[in-house]
């Protein structure tokens, strides 16, 4: 299941004069549901909108989109999670930035569902948590030419994927289907 584009998105977040971008709804909208699959479409449209906004709002509709897309992938039990990030056309610095975004969504996400920083789950999502705030804060200098930043950026994203399901996992595993014999 494809993700609206980040570009879409992008539009409709300007529309609204919201302040996140397109990656950061997207890491608050993981970090969400990866704290509780549960959660209503409104808990983000509260943080991302205001609480004034309603989900019936045709406009923002796309965003309502990526929410109930991304429960679906946090659902999948073949770890179909897919970042909201610009595509690989965009410059290495951009999609690198977006992606120091997403690792500010999700933590923030993280700490509006209630949730301290670190210390009330493993150390693994601890960890995690911490390399969010430590990606959200960097500033980074990249030169597009450079190989070893495509696999950097790659690595980095694998990494922010993984970790949201990581978190997800110790917050509420997946569970097998029930086996037939």
């Amino acid at each position: 299941m494809n993700l609206p584009a980040y570009t879409d998105i992008s539009a409709t977040l300007e529309q609204a004069d919201a302040v996140h971008s397109p990656a950061e709804v997207h890491g608050i909208c993981c970090a969400l549901l990866a704290r509780d699959i549960a959660t209503p479409g409104e808990r983000l449209f509260e943080f991302v909108f205001g609480e004034e906004t309603s989900l019936e709002d045709p406009a923002l509709r796309p965003v309502l989109d990526l929410f109930e897309k991304t429960k679906k992938q946090m659902q999948d039990p073949l770890l179909g999670l897919t970042l909201l990030l610009p595509d690989d056309a965009e410059p290495l610095a951009a999609r690198i930035e977006a992606a120091s975004k997403w690792a500010s969504g999700f933590l923030y996400g993280w700490l509006q569902a209630g949730l301290s920083e670190t210390g009330n789950a493993s150390p693994e999502v601890d960890e995690f948590l911490a390399d969010c705030k430590s990606l959200a804060i960097t500033r980074y200098q990249v030169d597009d030419a450079e190989e070893d930043g495509e696999t950097i950026y790659l690595e980095l994203t694998e990494y922010l994927r993984m970790g949201a399901l990581l978190v997800q996992e110790e917050t509420q595993p997946i569970k097998a289907a029930p086996r037939i014999h």
